[in-house]
């Protein structure tokens, strides 16, 4: 749930709400689709997530150098 905080993490929740939805009335191949299109969503949020967490980090290290050199 924490990606799902950014907005392609959401986009990929509703897909993958649809999937059930889809396979409970026997539309399978929509459901296969949104399955897929919810695994692409899952993986772009993941990524995003992780450069935005190397950024951070970056940040923060960055951060306790400048601190560090004042004092």
């Amino acid at each position: 749930m924490i990606i799902s905080l950014i907005p392609t993490g959401i986009v990929s929740l509703i897909h993958g709400l649809r999937v059930n939805t889809f396979f409970n009335a026997g539309e399978y191949e929509k459901a296969k689709t949104s399955s897929k299109k919810a695994k692409f969503w899952v993986w772009i949020s993941f990524w995003i997530g992780i450069i935005l967490l190397i950024i951070s980090i970056k940040f923060m290290i960055g951060f306790m150098r400048d601190f560090n050199a004042q004092t």
